[in-house]
């Protein structure tokens, strides 16, 4: 690639944009970058791959919008000018062109998922989260034994937060800039002990720019882990030239929180300096649950937390052995159960046979992490840590080994299962059912579902009546049955099970469809019986299944019985039967994937089946399509390529190349309109490296390089491998 380009704009944040273009009357493509609605600089590309670079200023604590707006499309004497975008990177954090973050508009066009691939003008637009503009920390910390935390958000002016500064009896000890998203900001001072103590919260920037109000969101202020709310008889609010008012949180104006602390809060008697109850295997439940005195149960730690302003338990090393699940409800909102400093405390449900070792039922902003949950009894709706109607709650950095389920949501949304281990399942890693919509499952690795999981009955992640889930850098090795499963098995009660809008991006899938029970399966399965266009993006991730499968049909990425409306894209597949597999459905694209298909040739090996299901709601298998892919084959003699069991789909400008020079011929229906043959040049198909050389064939369909590096585990949360 050749060397980046600063090209224009101001700031102290940098984005680069990787593309390249095909060229019309040697004119390359031109596109404008635009940030938040201001264009902050533009670039022609040309034909080799490059990076234009931008600086901007781009305010931390709130999302983004990027867009890069080609718009000088056109085709001159038979050359089609297109722009071939790779990727954005901001402040060096890549947001590739397929990302589930980005969408292309082409002009007079309903929008489409992203791929890169601009072959009309149009916008490539980037709607980033706030994750990708996290908040500084406070600016001054102070000095100090005594912690005082303040939780706030605040509605932004010119893209400028609410600042304020924090007063402990008269003295400044600390200020912070607060962004949108409700955080914790810590200072530390010094505070007597017996003595009553004036803490104020002062807001000092209150303005309205361009219609836009800045004002602080104050929610609460905790003093060694004694938390105080906003509205607290303790709290009064002074607005600037205004008479004091009751608190309420709500700082419209410029102004002062004052709270007056009074001296039995700190009473010598209160637990030293600690936010947090304690427990060990070696405690009593008659201690106070201090670290000196731990208690012994996880249940006491939930009954002391429900009568006090502390809502973080520290669990210490050793192995508790549970009798009866620990059940948090919506009175345990806020808790965290962490292992302690350096500790592996184990969860252990064995000895009692217990099908659930934590149910979260109705809660709001519980965090387990760091602990092992292990040994529940296998058996239907079984999950070491069951979410029920449960939302926002964050599952990570733990151990789930030897369980039925790992982790099982029914009817919960936005919750966050990231950077676990599960190992051993028997049904699967995670599963999520019946309406459990918007989670995020990140950057797990789930290691062997047990082999008496059959065929599609099993799976690493497996989904059910579950909506707009993002299931991304997973690494799912040796799974029984399916590495990745989506499933709606009703038609005549959709609604039980459909599942729409999810996205699959990133993740690893190695050696799955292992079992010898397995059969009919693949490493991304999904299943549509009703027929209805999904919305559901398939997109860079890498799939390897057994060489030599056992038994059955094992396939890469399978849309099974009419599933519909799946975009699958950037993948890279190898071994198995058949890369892919369309079992009926409509309206499936598939493009830019590379399907490495070894030195197989038997009859039922391929890259990918097209097969029809007259017994359905589908019949007609119309709008599905495989273009611009590369077909790879090691065989020694003619492989198969696209096969046909009365199928039927629009395949043309795929790379076709076989080491051996054996013919790869497709055959009607499936006969590619446009195929090109010729070398891709992997850097080293023999050991997963599939990077394009040099003088690469693949040039000639427009493909895009796979970005390999970012396939797999990329953990942003704590996690425990």
């Amino acid at each position: 690639m050749a060397v980046p380009q600063i090209i224009k704009g101001t700031g102290p944040n940098t984005i680069m944009v990787t593309a390249s273009a095909t060229l019309a009357g040697g004119i390359g493509a031109h596109f404008n970058l635009v940030v938040d609605g201001t264009t902050v600089g533009s670039a022609t590309v040309g034909a080799g791959l490059s990076g234009y670079g931008f600086r901007t200023t781009l305010a931390p604590g709130r999302a983004h919008d990027i867009q890069v707006v080609y718009d000088n499309d056109t085709v001159i004497n038979g050359q089609d000018r297109n722009l071939n975008l790779q990727s954005i990177a901001v402040d060096g954090q890549v947001v590739d062109a397929s990302s589930p973050y980005e969408s292309y508009r082409p002009v007079g066009q309903a929008s489409i998922a992203g791929s890169g691939s601009m072959y009309w003008g149009g916008i490539a637009d980037f709607a980033l989260p706030i994750s990708y503009f996290p908040m500084p920390p406070p600016s001054v910390m102070g000095s100090g034994p005594d912690t005082v935390v303040v939780n706030a958000s605040a509605t932004l002016a010119a893209g400028v937060g609410a600042h304020f500064n924090l007063i402990v009896d008269g003295k400044t000890v600390g200020n912070a800039t607060v962004g949108t998203t409700l955080q914790g900001y810590t200072l530390h001072t010094a505070l007597a002990a017996g003595q009553m103590h004036d803490i104020q919260v002062v807001y000092d920037n209150d303005t309205v720019i361009n219609g836009q109000d800045r004002n602080l969101n104050l929610q609460s202020l905790a003093v060694n882990g004694q938390m105080f709310a906003a509205n607290s008889s303790y709290e009064t609010y002074r607005p600037a030239g205004q008479n004091a008012i009751a608190g309420s949180g709500n700082m419209i104006w410029a102004g002062t929180a004052d709270f007056a602390l009074p001296a039995n809060i700190f009473s010598t008697s209160s637990l030293p300096h600690a936010a947090s109850y304690y427990v060990s295997a070696v405690g009593d439940d008659g201690g106070d649950g201090s670290a000196a005195h731990p208690f012994a149960t996880l249940r006491r730690a939930q009954a002391a937390m429900e009568h006090s302003t502390i809502r973080t338990t520290c669990v210490e090393d050793g192995t508790y052995n549970l009798t009866a699940s620990l059940r948090l409800t919506s009175a345990d909102n806020g808790m965290s159960f962490i292992a302690a400093p350096a500790a592996r405390p184990v969860l252990n449900g064995g000895p009692w046979g217990l099908v659930n070792l934590v149910t979260l039922n109705g809660t709001q902003n519980v965090t387990l992490q760091g602990l092992t949950f292990e040994n529940t009894t296998p058996g239907y709706s079984n999950a070491a840590v069951l979410l029920v109607n449960a939302t926002s709650n964050r599952i990570v950095g733990n151990l789930f080994a030897n369980n039925d389920r790992g982790v099982g949501l029914d009817g919960s949304g936005g919750n966050v299962i990231a950077g676990n281990e599960f190992d051993n399942s028997v049904a699967a890693g995670v599963s999520l059912s019946l309406g459990s919509d918007n989670n995020t499952i990140d950057s797990n690795r789930i290691n062997g579902v047990s082999p008496s999981g059959t065929g599609t009955g099993s799976a690493g992640i497996w989904l059910s009546g579950a909506n707009h889930n993002t299931i991304t850098h997973n690494l799912i090795e040796n799974t029984g049955g399916a590495g990745i499963a989506v499933e709606n098995w009703e038609v005549t009660n959709a609604a039980l099970n459909l599942n729409v809008g999810n996205t699959i991006a990133y993740n690893s899938v190695v050696n799955a469809n292992s079992s010898p029970q397995s059969d009919d399966s693949g490493g991304i399965y999904i299943l549509g019986r009703t027929g209805i266009d999904t919305h559901t993006l398939v997109n860079n991730n890498s799939v390897s299944l057994a060489t030599s499968p056992i038994t059955g049909l094992s396939v890469g990425i399978y849309l099974d019985d009419f599933a519909s409306g799946v975009s699958v894209t950037n993948n890279i597949v190898t071994n198995g039967n058949f890369a892919f597999l369309i079992h009926g459905g409509e309206n499936n694209t598939l493009s830019n994937n590379i399907f490495d298909l070894g030195s197989r040739s038997a009859l039922n090996v391929g890259a990918g089946l097209f097969q029809s299901n007259a017994n359905g709601p589908i019949a007609a298998m119309s709008g599905n399509s495989a273009t611009k892919n590369i077909i790879y084959s090691a065989a020694t003699s003619s492989p198969g390529i696209f096969l046909s069991y009365d199928g039927t789909g629009a395949v043309s400008d795929n790379l076709y190349y076989n080491i051996h020079g054996q013919a790869m011929t497709t055959l009607s229906p499936l006969k590619d309109s446009n195929p090109h043959v010729g070398d891709p040049m992997f850097a080293d198909a023999p050991s997963g490296n599939y990077g394009l050389g040099s003088g690469s064939a693949a040039s000639a369909i427009g493909f895009k390089p796979i970005n390999q590096v970012a396939i797999g585990l990329a953990p942003t949360t704590p996690h425990w491998y």
